[in-house]
């Protein structure tokens, strides 16, 4: 969620409260990157594509939203197709479009599933 709506300052604090193991290597790596950055780009979709070869697809999405700007795209992608799960697509389209900072973002977060901003009704 803290990925979505941009508040990295309250994630990063978050996460340094976590004493577990994986905990603190998330700390460690997200105090690392500058996500704005080509490196931290690539290490977020490194990071994200290891999640997916081990099954853990949540996980994976949330890392392909870390970069500035967000692997919107692919992070839908992955919800739809490994979690079957298009009620959080959505959400996180809707939420990314939300804090997205220019118009055209906010417009390609919900084409990209096939939305415009309103409901589809079928009869």
């Amino acid at each position: 969620f803290f990925i979505i709506t941009g508040n990295r300052k309250k994630l990063i604090a978050l996460s340094a409260t976590d004493k577990s193991e994986t905990g603190s290597k998330f700390f460690k790596f997200i105090t690392s990157f500058d996500f704005g950055s080509d490196r931290g780009r690539k290490a977020a979709e490194k990071n994200a594509y290891s999640l997916l070869r081990k099954h853990k697809y949540n996980a994976a999405a949330a890392f392909f939203l870390l970069p500035e700007p967000p692997m919107l795209k692919t992070a839908l992608e992955t919800i739809v197709t490994k979690t079957n799960d298009l009620d959080m697509a959505f959400m996180v389209a809707r939420l990314v479009e939300a804090s997205a900072p220019s118009s055209t973002e906010r417009s390609l977060a919900l084409s990209m599933m096939g939305g415009g901003g309103g409901y589809a009704v079928g009869f």
